[in-house]
């Protein structure tokens, strides 16, 4: 019986793609409204209408977020293991390119941002990294402060992320200690 009225509601899906609908983009956000699937409008806060048959419209905030990353465990130039955890604050500045030049910017704000971590330690020895983690610059971020790692960790993060329209405001580091690694492997059922 189910099946008989199954294309009732696929005529009603079709009437309803062809009603216009209301469309809110907040004050803390920005949109793209996608025409035909490839006509871009940027949408600024306000009401709009689309008509759902050939529009799609994408809203994304664009006041302040931030992205905490887990500690990471590091080796610096002179061979050592670290952890270090950082923060980073952003807000976007082109919703246009933060929606259409990747497929999802969460994931790329964690994969630039994790990925630039071990190549700014990788560069230094554990003394210089701990010179850098305490030794202020002359920098100042909207939160504070910033030492010498935060400053060179926020300009290698945020020259890659401007390119998908995100203003990177300060980078952190929120953990940070050496450590020793153990690397336990081999075959626990033979007695050596």
């Amino acid at each position: 019986m189910g099946e008989a009225f199954a294309w009732l509601g696929k005529i009603f899906e079709l009437i309803t793609a062809l009603i216009p609908r209301p469309f809110i983009i907040d004050a803390t956000q920005e949109g793209v409204k996608f025409k035909y699937g490839k006509y871009i409008v940027h949408l600024l806060p306000g009401v709009y209408g689309y008509w759902p048959l050939v529009t799609k419209v994408v809203a994304i905030q664009v006041k302040r977020q931030a992205v905490v990353l887990k500690p990471q465990v590091l080796t610096t130039k002179d061979g050592k293991s670290v952890i270090m955890g950082t923060l980073i604050a952003y807000t976007i500045i082109d919703a246009v390119a933060a929606l259409t030049e990747v497929d999802n910017l969460s994931e790329t704000l964690f994969e630039v941002s994790q990925g630039a971590v071990p190549g700014v330690v990788a560069g230094k020895t554990l003394q210089q990294l701990i010179h850098d983690v305490s030794e202020i610059s002359d920098a100042e971020s909207g939160n504070g402060v910033m030492t010498i790692l935060d400053l060179e960790l926020c300009e290698r993060v945020s020259s890659i992320l401007r390119g998908f329209g995100v203003n990177v405001l300060y980078c952190k580091v929120t953990d940070f200690s050496s450590c020793r690694v153990l690397n336990i492997s081999g075959d626990f059922g033979s007695s050596k």
